[in-house]
């Protein structure tokens, strides 16, 4: 049933012009940037964008532009590398893939 409602709402969201899907810090591991788990979505043409914690955040500079805010509030610290943040760009690279779609 949830494959079946994940389904639905790709076919939907593509239907509107927004691609995505929902990332997991289960999914990425250490490696995952963000705070909360969300659905990441490719608002054409390039925008990436996260939704989590009940907001939209831009995830890269196209999104940035179209108004989105930073994703900063949500980006967690690198606790390895102090006053820096994790790293985003795996995060970058599936929004990437989505925009190609």
């Amino acid at each position: 049933m949830k494959s079946l409602l994940l389904f639905l709402l790709t076919i939907a969201l593509t239907a509107c012009g927004l691609l995505g899907r929902h990332i997991t810090a289960k999914e990425f591991g250490a490696a995952y940037p963000f705070t909360v788990d969300g659905y990441l979505e490719c608002e054409p043409p390039g925008a990436i964008v996260f939704k989590g914690g009940g907001k939209v955040y831009a995830v890269n500079g196209t999104a940035e532009n179209k108004g989105y805010p930073k994703i900063d509030p949500i980006w967690k610290d690198d606790p390895t590398n102090p006053g820096l943040k994790i790293n985003i760009s795996d995060v970058l690279a599936e929004g990437r893939k989505l925009c190609k779609h």
